[in-house]
C-alpha cells in the first residue's frame, strides 16, 4: 500500500518520551490509501502522589491512542453527527524541539486513511487501558459521544494524566502536519496552598479533602464545553444521583505537608471534576479541611474551606484542567479539634480566598504561589501565542498586555542577538540591532512595546526575549513581517497549521 509521510502536533497538558508502536484497527471495506501524519499538540499549563511532582510531570504522555469518526446524516444511530471509523496508535512521541523548557509540546506520528470528507481526530492520551476496555469496537459504527463517553477513569488520578482533545480535518497527499487547535484538556483539577507573607502565627501541616471523587469521564460532556473546547463550564458526572454516589472516595483524602513546604504546598493534590452540592447540604459539597498549629498552641487545629461562588454561600464545580489557588489570607483563632469537626462545621477564625484559573490558557498564565503573570493577545494580530509582530518598516510597534501581582520593578529582561541594555541605569529598555522592548504602563495597563528598528530584510529574523520575575519566568518571540498593517485588517493569521 503506498503512503506518505505525514506529521500530526498536538499542544497537549503532559507527554512522556516513550515511543510507541503504530497499530490500527481497519474497517473492512477501506479501499483508501494511508498517510502517516506528524500531529503536534499544547498541554495545558493542571491522583493524589505522596511527593510532589513536577511540570515535566504534570505534561507526562505514556500513550497515545487515536480514534477516528467519520461524518454522518444518520442523527438517529449518530446524533453527534460522527460514527466511528478506526482507531490507531501514535508512535515517536516527542517533545516539540523548539523553546520547550517544561515538555508542555509534544508531537508524535500516526497512521491515517486519506480521505477527502472532514475527519474528527480525537487524540487520547494516557488511556491505553480504558480503550482496551472498550473492547472490539472495529465493526461497532458507534456514535463519537456516546462511545467517548465511555472512557471512565479511575486510576486514582496519579501522574502521567489522562487527557483529551481532538481536530477536524481533511487527510490528503498534501497532508504532512496536523495540529490540536485549542490544546488538550486534563481529566483533573489541581489543589495548591499557600500562606500569605503576613500570616505568622499558622503552621501548616495537614490538608484533608472531603467528598472527593475516585472516578471522572476523560472526555467531557460536549454540552459543557465553551471556548473552543479550550476549557470547560461545568463538571461532567453521571446524571443518575446513585451511580454517582459511587464515584465518592469512602474516607477523606490526606496529605501530610512536609516542613519545607509549610507555606507553600504545590503540586500534591489531584482531584476528579466534581459537581457542586445544594447550598443546603454542606455535608455532600467537596471541600478542604486544613489542619495545623495555631499561634503558641500544642496541637493542630482544623478548619473548613469550601469551594464556593463570588456569593460566598453558592457551590460551585470542581472543573477538570483548573488549577485552584488556596490563599490563606489571616488566621484570627483556633479551628477545631478534630478532622471530622472542621468538616461537620462551618468555617472559622480563617480568612481565605480560592483563586480559579483555567488551565486551557495556561500557556500564558504564569504561577508560582501567590504570585502571578498573565499575558494577553497582542495588538496588532489579536495572536495569544507569546508573539510579537512588528510590520515592514522602521518604527513599527507591537504591544504584548500583561496582568501581575508582582512589583515591576522586580522584572528582569534578556534579548537574544546581543540584547544590551542601551541606558545601564534602566533595566526597562532592552534593544539588539533590530528590535527594542520596553516595559510600559499606561492608564494602569502594562505591557512589553516592541519597536522595529530597521526596515525589513529578506527574512523574518526574530528574537526572544527572556523574562524573569522572582520565580516565573517565560519567553515572547519577536517577529518583522514584510507586511503592511492593512494586510492585517481582517485580524490576523488564523492559527491553524494545517497541510504543512
Amino acid at each position: 500500500m503506498k503512503t506518505n509521510k505525514i506529521k500530526i502536533i498536538l499542544w497537549p497538558a503532559l507527554l512522556l518520551l516513550i515511543p510507541l508502536s503504530c497499530t490500527k484497527d481497519r474497517l473492512t471495506n477501506i479501499e483508501n490509501e494511508e498517510a502517516i501524519v506528524l500531529i503536534w499538540l499544547e498541554m495545558p499549563p493542571s491522583a493524589p502522589r505522596t511527593y510532589a511532582i513536577s511540570e515535566i510531570d504534570e505534561n507526562a504522555v505514556a500513550t497515545i491512542d487515536v480514534l477516528v469518526f467519520k461524518p454522518s446524516a444518520d442523527q438517529t444511530q449518530h446524533p453527534s453527527g460522527w460514527a466511528y471509523d478506526y482507531k490507531a496508535l501514535g508512535r515517536d512521541i516527542c517533545d516539540k524541539p523548539d523553546n520547550n523548557p517544561i515538555s508542555a509540546r509534544k508531537q508524535f506520528t500516526v497512521p491515517l486513511i486519506k480521505r477527502t470528507d472532514q475527519q474528527t481526530i480525537v487524540v487520547l492520551a494516557n488511556v491505553r487501558k480504558e480503550v482496551i476496555e472498550l473492547g472490539d469496537i472495529t465493526q461497532t459504527n458507534a456514535d463519537k459521544d456516546l462511545l467517548l463517553s465511555r472512557l471512565i477513569s479511575n486510576a486514582g488520578s496519579t501522574s502521567p494524566f489522562p487527557i483529551w482533545g481532538e481536530v477536524k480535518a481533511s487527510i490528503t497527499d498534501a497532508t504532512t502536519e496536523l495540529k490540536v487547535e485549542g490544546g488538550m484538556l486534563r481529566a483533573i483539577a489541581r489543589l495548591d496552598v499557600a500562606l500569605e507573607a503576613q500570616v505568622d502565627n499558622f503552621q501548616l501541616e495537614e490538608l484533608y479533602i472531603y467528598n472527593s471523587k475516585k472516578s471522572g469521564y476523560i472526555v467531557p460532556f460536549p454540552t459543557h464545553l465553551q471556548d473552543n473546547a479550550r476549557r470547560v463550564k461545568a463538571a461532567s458526572v453521571p446524571a443518575s444521583a446513585t451511580e454517582y454516589a459511587t464515584w465518592n472516595n469512602a474516607t477523606p483524602l490526606f496529605y501530610a505537608v512536609p516542613p519545607t513546604m509549610n507555606r507553600l504546598f504545590e503540586r500534591f493534590v489531584y482531584l476528579y471534576e466534581a459537581k457542586a452540592a445544594p447550598a443546603d447540604r454542606a455535608g455532600e459539597a467537596t471541600c478542604i479541611v486544613v489542619g495545623g498549629v495555631y499561634d503558641t498552641e500544642v496541637n493542630p487545629t482544623y478548619y473548613r474551606i469550601d469551594f464556593y461562588q463570588p456569593d460566598g454561600k453558592t457551590y460551585k464545580d470542581i472543573l477538570r484542567n483548573h488549577l485552584y489557588s488556596l490563599h490563606i489570607e489571616k488566621v484570627e483563632g483556633s479551628g477545631y479539634k478534630t478532622p471530622d469537626d472542621a468538616f461537620n462545621s462551618s468555617s472559622v477564625n480563617m480568612k481565605f480566598e480560592v483563586i480559579e484559573w483555567n488551565d486551557g490558557g495556561m500557556s500564558n498564565i504564569f504561577i508560582q504561589g501567590m504570585e502571578y503573570i498573565m499575558l494577553k493577545n497582542n495588538r496588532n494580530t489579536n495572536r495569544d501565542d507569546r508573539t510579537a509582530i512588528l510590520f515592514r518598516n522602521i518604527g513599527s510597534t507591537d504591544q504584548v498586555v500583561f496582568d501581575s501581582n508582582i512589583p515591576l520593578e522586580k522584572f528582569a529582561m534578556q534579548l537574544s542577538n546581543g540584547g544590551f541594555f542601551p541606558d545601564p541605569t534602566n533595566n526597562k529598555i532592552i534593544e539588539n540591532d533590530r528590535f527594542r522592548i520596553e516595559i510600559k504602563t499606561e492608564n494602569g495597563i502594562s505591557f512589553f512595546e516592541c519597536t522595529a528598528l530597521l526596515h525589513f530584510g529578506t527574512q523574518d529574523n526574530p528574537s526572544v526575549l527572556t523574562v524573569t520575575a522572582n520565580r516565573i519566568e517565560f519567553t515572547i518571540t519577536i517577529i518583522q513581517k514584510d507586511d503592511d498593517p492593512n494586510d492585517w485588517e481582517d485580524g490576523g493569521e488564523s492559527g491553524f497549521d494545517f497541510g504543512k
